[in-house]
């Protein structure tokens, strides 16, 4: 019984200190801009075919293709002041928001 709880606290504690390292759940978190940017166009791109555009804007960047499925993606261009996200038709605030935190802060995670 001990041990048991002894082991909750630990991952309690993990989970908390995880939280508050990185922050990723607090909406009123101040941050500048990736790189100093003052302003950035952003170009979102809704689609049907998501690994499909996202591994041709991909290939025309001299990236490698996705392996996995994935739900959306962010490329920025060459000087750092136009982003574009690439997310399904039917898209959702957290994946929107998710790609948007990339063009503002580049590779978050």
């Amino acid at each position: 019984m001990k041990k048991s709880i002894v082991i909750s606290l630990l991952v309690c504690s993990n989970l908390t200190f995880a939280q508050s390292f990185y922050d990723w759940d607090n909406p009123s978190k101040k941050f500048d801009l990736a790189n100093g940017q003052k302003q950035i166009q952003l170009t979102i791109v809704p689609t049907d075919n998501v690994l499909g555009l996202c591994n041709k804007e991909a290939r025309n960047r001299g990236f490698s293709e996705y392996k996995s499925a994935i739900n959306s993606c962010a490329f920025w261009n060459g000087d750092l002041t136009q982003c574009t996200i690439v997310v399904p038709k039917n898209t959702s605030m957290h994946i929107l928001g998710h790609e948007l935190l990339h063009c503002i802060k580049g590779n978050w995670h």
